[in-house]
């Protein structure tokens, strides 16, 4: 299950996060279409990211792409990008499930708004697929080509496998996700043919040194070391929650307040002295946010915790021991420390083939950037506002019912 969500989202998020943003302007056919370039660049892989990525934001801009008058070239129902078209479909589907959230808690004037905005980042985001696979098709050798259909058959293999062995389940499984088998491997061999011609095509740049390993191992020396730790166990109880609620506090009150947490707390710790396991009688008496799991925190940094007292207790007391009680301004606390995890630091040796990938995948994310740049330069984009328009009105029709 877990591969087969993976490739999911690999076949769903081909390209990277980047905006093209382009001038309106009237394209004939045989015509290159000029593009404004983005302003900043990603940092990461942006030809095959699994990561979910951000909803873009609502647009009032006019329309990115380039607007062609005479209708007789293309209709409204499809986008074209040089000889491929997008059909309004192909552009509503992978937005799909989000269309329906935002149908259940939007009017339609918000709806209409939001909509736009998806429809256009995802017809950004098919328009450098679009591209992108045109290249792959046109420069990857046969043999490669060979080898991406050997990578998907033995994706298909691992996935159906986990299904128990049944390509019909796994076609069921699929068509639960809205896609079906078919469209699964047509998905899968484009994005591994993209990645493929891109890591081919670029890969060869890429160049990282010793020196540049170096500068960033030194520039960056918090990520490469983990600070000494500590597992608290807690018990707390602070004084605010025996203040009144329904009128203004005064002194007495908060005299009051102190005595009633100095009770509680007492009487917690008779309790340990007397035997009492510390999960139990946290459970009972800390009125502290971890109180319901025995009063245990993850392990903590200096620093973290924000009574500062009971934080030098546990790391001084060393693992296994109990304090006494702990008084603050704010309140009381017992604390007895589960464990002291030592600091780490790695040398440069231990992780500068890290910091290599890491700086290949930042050479390779702005190699991608610039090529898609000069891909989406280069093509000829005919999209009338009428498909965009359509597209919206489509998606009203079929999520708002």
């Amino acid at each position: 299950m877990k591969r087969v969500a993976i490739i999911l989202i690999l076949v769903s998020l081909i390209v990277g996060c980047d905006r093209f943003k382009r001038k309106d302007h009237i394209i004939q056919p045989d015509e290159e279409a000029p593009a404004t370039l983005p302003t900043t660049q990603p940092t990461e892989n942006p030809v095959v990211n699994t990561e979910p990525q951000p909803k873009p934001p609502v647009s009032t801009r006019p329309s990115p792409y380039n607007v062609l008058s005479k209708s007789e070239v293309v209709t409204a129902a499809a986008l074209q990008v040089n000889d491929q078209f997008i059909t309004i479909d192909q552009v509503l589907h992978p937005v799909g499930p989000t269309f329906t959230k935002l149908a259940a808690g939007a009017n339609e004037r918000t709806f209409r708004a939001k909509a736009l905005g998806l429809i256009r980042e995802q017809i950004r985001i098919q328009v450098e697929h679009v591209l992108l696979l045109a290249e792959a098709k046109n420069f990857l050798t046969d043999p490669e080509k060979g080898q991406v259909s050997e990578e998907v058959a033995d994706n298909l293999r691992q996935a159906v496998a986990e299904m128990g062995g049944s390509k019909v389940r796994f076609d069921r499984h699929l068509r639960t996700k809205g896609t079906d088998l078919e469209t699964w491997l047509k998905q899968l061999t484009e994005a591994l043919l993209i990645r493929r011609y891109m890591q081919n095509r670029l890969g060869r740049q890429i160049v990282v040194g010793r020196r540049a390993m170096w500068k960033y191992y030194v520039e960056h020396r918090k990520e490469f070391s983990k600070p000494t730790r500590a597992q608290m166990q807690i018990i707390s109880v602070p004084i605010k929650g025996f203040l009144p609620t329904d009128r203004n506090i005064t002194d007495a009150d908060r005299q009051e307040a102190r005595s009633k947490a100095r009770k509680l707390i007492d009487k917690a710790a008779d309790e340990l002295t007397k035997g009492g396991k510390f999960d139990d009688v946290a459970k009972k008496s800390s009125r502290g946010p971890m109180a319901s799991s025995g009063g245990t925190w993850p392990l903590m940094e200096r620093g973290s915790f924000r009574a500062e007292a009971v934080e030098e207790t546990a790391f001084a007391q060393g693992a296994g021991r109990t304090s006494g009680i702990i008084e603050t301004p704010k309140g009381f606390y017992i604390v007895k420390t589960l464990e002291i995890k030592p600091g780490v630091k790695s040398s440069f040796e231990e992780v500068q083939e890290a910091i290599a990938d890491k700086l290949r995948r930042k050479q390779f994310g702005k190699l991608a950037w610039e090529y898609r740049v000069k891909l989406y330069t280069k093509a000829v984009i005919i999209a009338p506002e009428r498909f965009e328009r359509r597209a919206v009105a489509k998606a009203v029709r079929k999520y708002r019912k």
